[in-house]
Order: structure tokens, then C-alpha cells, then sequence
């Protein structure tokens, strides 16, 4: 569907949830296997939740599908994911400082 290599999606897998574990939820927000932010749960008309593996791994690999697309190769794309996947922690942990200071 998205022309993705095995080898591409295996490694953003291993790199994202190396346990396997569908029903991760990262402290971003992100879920399933591919930690996919849940802004993109019904960007693509997958099929299945977040934390299935079909619904996840749709989801993953369109949003690996679309990067691919807007930088033109696979180590832009990755690096984007990269800095899109750290600036989505920096948020997270700004928001969490934010609400324990003024607790």
C-alpha cells in the first residue's frame, strides 16, 4: 500500500517499541506499536484502534509513507520523524513542569 521496505518498517518498530507491546502509551502520548500520536487516528482510514497491530502498524507506516513523500528519501524522512517524535517529548515535559510548578 505505501512502499515501504520490511527492513524500514522492522527497524522504526524495534527503534519505537522493542517490546512488542501494543498497548504502549508513551509519557507524549503516543501509542501502540508504532507510537503514533493520537491527533493521526483517523488521518488514513485504517482500520482497527491504535493499539492493534493492523491498526498500528497502518497508521506507522502512513505516517513513515507520508514523511517519505515530503523529504523526498528515506534518511530525511527518518531524521524528521526523529526531531517530530523529540520535540513532541519536549512538550510533554514542558507541560509536566508546568503543572508541577503550579501545583
Amino acid at each position: 500500500k505505501h512502499d515501504l521496505s520490511v527492513p524500514l518498517l522492522v527497524g522504526v518498530l524495534m527503534v519505537e517499541n522493542p517490546w512488542l507491546d501494543t498497548t504502549a502509551v508513551s509519557y507524549a502520548g503516543a501509542i501502540g506499536l508504532y507510537q503514533v500520536m493520537p491527533l493521526h487516528e483517523d488521518e488514513w482510514g485504517c482500520e482497527g484502534t491504535m493499539q492493534s497491530v493492523d491498526g498500528s502498524v497502518c497508521r506507522g507506516a502512513s505516517v513513515l509513507s507520508d514523511m517519505m513523500q515530503r523529504h523526498g528519501n528515506e534518511r530525511d524522512a527518518l531524521l524528521a520523524r526523529a526531531i517530530m517524535a523529540r520535540l513532541s517529548q519536549d512538550q510533554s515535559s514542558s507541560q509536566d513542569s508546568t503543572v508541577s510548578e503550579g501545583s
